[in-house]
């Protein structure tokens, strides 16, 4: 496993994929961080007059709805159509899917063009199923209890959901591979969840459509140990946040192989 992790940091690394994010303004410079530390290069815009242009340029397209107004909706609508027609990989991060009407509505609009979805496990049950309410971002069921809403929301064009919580679930159409590293220091950071959905953004842009699930999976599986290596020396959410985007920009290779089950 150490060996397929590194390899898909250095293959990441060489591609340098140039991704489009229509994110949150919460967390939007962690997003920025966590992809320019694993190698890819950010590119942010709420302004629709260049969307056209950013398609044109970007590999890929990562559309978190986290802080959600009318202006952002038309945007996404833009975006999500030069995006499909250029078939370059959009990803889904349904943030507070559930809590309103107007996340759910909008996260149900993007999520038949979505290459990857990643929620937690009450984001993706209030995506597949709209009577489903959630309390907003936070995750209140384990990731497990969500395994049956993610599967139902693969189809032709969403290849793979992740679910992300305590233990990550990664779900194809025939495989669910179950994650269990990290830390639970990770919850105490607002983002974290966004900052993932960015990484597999520039997984996905980088891998070819037979690799797939396996980079993801090497992916989140990579997220998760470099955050519980981050918190073998906790002294605080803020500094956790920074020592995370350190590990992942030069990766502890010894330090991340010690905590692999199958080392």
């Amino acid at each position: 496993m150490l060996h397929q992790l590194q390899k898909l940091d250095r293959h990441l690394r060489t591609q340098n994929p140039l991704i489009l994010n229509l994110t949150n303004v919460v967390t939007i410079d962690f997003v920025a961080n966590i992809q320019l530390a694993c190698g890819a290069s950010p590119i942010m815009s709420f302004d629709h007059r260049e969307i056209h242009e950013l398609c044109q340029l970007a590999t890929a397209l990562y559309i978190n709805i986290g802080t959600l107004n009318e202006a952002f909706e038309q945007f996404v609508e833009i975006a999500l159509k030069e995006a499909h027609h250029r078939k370059i990989p959009i990803v889904l991060d349904p943030v507070g899917c559930g809590a309103s009407s107007s996340r759910t509505k909008l996260s149900a609009f993007v999520a038949p063009y979505a290459t990857l979805i990643k929620g937690n496990a009450n984001e993706i049950k209030a995506l597949a199923d709209e009577t489903h309410k959630t309390r907003g971002v936070d995750a209140t069921t384990t990731t497990d209890s969500a395994i049956l809403a993610g599967q139902t929301l693969l189809s032709k064009q969403t290849q793979i959901v992740v679910i992300s919580g305590a233990h990550d679930q990664v779900i194809s159409s025939n495989t669910v591979q179950r994650i269990s590293y990290g830390s639970a220091h990770m919850s105490k950071v607002t983002g974290m969840g966004c900052a993932l959905g960015g990484y597999l953004t520039a997984v996905a842009a980088a891998s070819q459509k037979a690799e797939l699930f396996d980079n993801i999976s090497h992916a989140t599986t990579h997220y998760a140990l470099s955050g519980q290596v981050a918190a073998t020396d906790f002294k605080g959410p803020a500094s956790f946040k920074t020592k995370l985007i350190d590990i992942l920009n030069t990766p502890l290779w010894p330090s991340i192989g010690g905590l692999l089950n199958d080392k």
